[in-house]
């Protein structure tokens, strides 16, 4: 995602021969995947603790369902409405939660 945004920002300054519309590619990238990258800056804080990661690793590993969610989520390739997962709501969830905590 943030490779194709790149692309077209520097595609379009090629184009027009304007170098100014570089500069929108960190607000496009915020657009695009902020929410997403701060669901995972969150996660991988929650997750960095070992008295939290031992178990969740334990029971994800053993459970195919559980490891096809956290794949689903750490490629953004979640299911529409229709076919909603644990995946999906996990991640809602998470989403949720990150508006509230402080960026890290």
């Amino acid at each position: 995602m943030g490779g194709r945004l790149a692309a077209d920002v520097l595609n379009e300054a090629l184009t027009t021969g304007n170098s100014t519309s570089l500069q929108r590619y960190p607000v496009l990238l915020n657009e695009e995947l902020g929410r997403y990258r701060k669901v995972g800056r969150l996660s991988a804080r929650f997750l960095g603790r070992p008295a939290i990661l031992k178990p969740a690793l334990r029971v994800a590993s053993r459970n195919d369902a559980a490891m096809g969610a956290v794949l689903r989520i750490a490629t953004n390739e979640m299911r529409n409405d229709a076919s909603a997962g644990g995946a999906e709501r996990a991640y809602r969830v998470a989403s949720i939660i990150s508006r509230f905590a402080p960026s890290w």
